[in-house]
Formats: structure tokens, sequence, C-alpha cells
């Protein structure tokens, strides 16, 4: 069984940061009249600049044909489903505010086969595109790394062991998640059992 241990997000790299003036700020010599300016938190202004990367990140995408396209095809399913009035702008922008979701992993042996299987459950708008599988021994050392093989159904990678031996109680499994965007969501598993 394994036993989510800790799970960290990591955005996307953003422009250089900077402060985004108060939508009231005064203008020089001249009085301010009506209500003041609003105080906005440090959490506020991150988040402010991360949707404005976002926003950029969205143009970007429109831009580039390729990457377009890739958003197109989800767009018609989103359409059909969820949301009647998006396009592929919104679609890259909840794709850039909206890390993948890393669910769970589960060991099995594959059958008729000497090496055992890593089943990793991982979400996004799209298919994160890349998840990696790492196998850390119980004193740190990392026992084998590599790339999970898209599985179905449609949220499981797969990922080969070549020394199943390794995966004992003690065991922490490593899986990172990265989407198209950037963003990257890394958990840790420990084997209980």
């Amino acid at each position: 069984m394994f036993l989510p241990v800790k799970k960290t997000i990591i955005p996307p790299p953003d422009q250089e940061f900077h402060e985004i003036p108060s939508v009231r700020a005064k203008e020089a010599g001249k009085p301010h009249i009506g209500k003041p300016a609003k105080v906005q938190s440090e959490k506020q202004i991150r988040h402010l600049h991360r949707f404005q990367c976002a926003k950029e990140y969205g143009r970007e995408v429109v831009a580039d044909e390729k990457r377009s396209a890739l958003y197109s095809a989800v767009v018609v399913r989103w359409k059909k489903k969820k949301k009647k009035h998006i396009g592929v702008y919104q679609l890259a922008i909840m794709d850039y505010m909206h890390p993948p979701d890393i669910q769970g992993a589960e060991f099995g042996d594959l059958p008729g086969s000497t090496h055992g299987t890593i089943i990793v459950t991982a979400e996004d708008i799209f298919l994160p595109p890349r998840v990696t599988v790492s196998i850390v021994l119980a004193d740190g050392s990392l026992a084998e790394s590599g790339e999970a093989q898209r599985h179905h159904p449609w949220d499981q990678y797969q990922y080969v062991v070549f020394h199943p031996d390794l995966v004992h109680t003690g065991t922490t499994i490593r899986v990172s998640a990265r989407d198209n965007a950037g963003n990257v969501t890394e958990t840790e598993f420990r084997i209980t059992e």
C-alpha cells in the first residue's frame, strides 16, 4: 500500500516579478477624490502577477499554430460536456493556472514477467504529458528512475520496475507530473506494507 507523504506544486517559471499598481493610484499633484486605494496583500499581488503571466501564455498559445491546434482539439470536448463558451485562449489560461493532480500510485506484478509495475493516476485539463517515477530506498539513495508510459484508461500511466525486490516497506516512490503550461506537481508515496 502506498501512503502519500508529501505533495509539492511548482508553477512554471514566470517573467520578472513586478508590482501591479493599485487601480486607484493617485496622480501626481492632484488630490484623491472618492474611495481610498485598496491595499493588496502580498498573496493577492502574486496571484495577480500569476494571472497576468497566464494571459501572456494564452496569447502565446493562440499565436502558435501547433499549440493552438492541440488546445483546439480539447476545446471541442469541453464545449460538449462542461463549458459552452470557452475558446483556446481561455483554456490555455485555465491550463496555466491549474497544475496537474497526482491522485495515487499502485504497485503490482506484470503477468508472465519478472518485472513489477507502478500505475500512477494523474489528471489535468490535458493529460500531463510527462510523468516521471523515481524509487528511493530507505537510506535515501536512488534505486531507479524513468518516465512512465501512458496506460489506458485515460488518466493512468505505467512505469515498469526492473528491480521489484527493491520495492518494499520503507521505500519511497516519487512521482512527478508536468503539464503543457510547465506546471510541475511532485508527490512522494511511502510503502507501508
